[in-house]
């Protein structure tokens, strides 16, 4: 999947995420929704973080030590 897409979708979740918690009315809806709001920004966080250059569609799939290293956190 196109990590700007996945990007943008992120977004336009986390904007519709802030805009419930700022209309909810009472305590269990608004700690619902900020639970909600603070995994969409540490999802996103993810793809904003990555290093430029490296994103999971540049790995090549038949290469299982490029693969290992990515996850293992040994950037490319």
């Amino acid at each position: 999947m196109d990590t700007n897409a996945i990007i943008d979708d992120l977004s336009n979740q986390l904007t519709a995420a802030i805009t419930a918690l700022e209309k909810a009315s009472d305590t269990e809806e608004k700690v619902k929704q900020s639970v909600i709001v603070k995994n969409l920004s540490k999802s996103l966080n993810v793809f904003l973080t990555m290093p430029v250059g490296y994103q999971a569609d540049d790995v090549n799939e038949d290469d299982e030590s490029e693969i290992n290293d990515a996850i293992e956190g040994k950037f490319l």
